[in-house]
């Protein structure tokens, strides 16, 4: 028996013995502000008021790492086909998981603030990425903290 034919019976019995599913899927979660709007605040002399007066409620809001704010606009537009296909491995039950980040997938702009609330900055891209480069990091337990926390006392 050639390759070819292997692998075209193997296919054959999973397909027949199993499910087969194709789906499309389209997701839209929030309309990212237009660019232009964006664009005309002014870095140093826009004031947190005005950027929420003219944009709205932001997708997500952090603690910036100088003691100011961020602010996150953004959107996602997705078109996606996907197939899916089960077998059945014997009696027992079958199980699956699945995860979504949406925040992962979403583009738009995020605006830094100063501690005055003045603009600071303005970056476009992936939020996920940006989080990483403006939001406040939390800083790492001291190990004696960790050990009076566990009821061991101090070094």
């Amino acid at each position: 028996m050639s390759c070819s034919t292997t692998a075209s019976a193997a296919l054959a019995w999973a397909l027949l013995s199993g499910c087969v599913a194709v789906a499309y899927r389209r997701e839209i979660r929030e309309v990212p502000p237009e660019p232009a709007r964006v664009e005309a605040f002014e870095p140093g002399a826009t004031h947190l008021g005005a950027v929420i007066d003219a944009l709205g409620a932001p997708l997500y809001v952090w603690e910036g790492a100088a003691g100011g704010v961020v602010l996150a606009y953004g959107g996602l537009r997705t078109r996606e086909w996907g197939v899916e296909v089960s077998i059945p491995l014997g009696d027992q039950g079958s199980a699956s998981f699945a995860y979504d980040d949406a925040a992962a997938r979403t583009r738009g702009h995020v605006l830094v603030f100063d501690p005055e609330l003045r603009l600071a900055l303005v970056r476009a891209g992936n939020l996920a990425d940006l989080r990483q480069e403006f939001a406040r990091r939390r800083p790492a337990a001291l190990e004696e903290d960790v050990a009076e926390a566990a009821g061991r006392g101090g070094p």
